[in-house]
């Protein structure tokens, strides 16, 4: 991520943010890890990074598309393995 950004992104609040996103990924059916993770996405950081950017670009940004990947790629992680908002294992 870029140092512009440091204040309103770091680790603490990505690892929250794929927390929500295996969370919600239980209460949600069937609901993509990719949506939930947009979802969260906005709702945990600062608009000052996503609408921002967005207005910027006109469309989804290139970091909120980031943020989204890489919160995704934590609750992946997290799970060990890919998979769809309540599949079972």
């Amino acid at each position: 991520m870029s140092n512009d950004y440091h204040d309103a992104v770091d680790d603490a609040r990505l690892d929250a943010a794929a927390r929500n996103v295996l969370s919600l990924s239980t209460t949600d059916c069937p609901v993509p890890v990719q949506e939930l993770a947009a979802r969260v996405v906005t709702e945990t950081f600062c608009t000052c990074v996503t609408d921002a950017a967005d207005a910027c670009e006109s469309r989804v940004s290139t970091i909120h598309t980031g943020l989204i990947e890489e919160v995704v790629r934590r609750a992946e992680a997290a799970t060990g393995s890919t998979r769809t908002a309540c599949q079972t294992s």
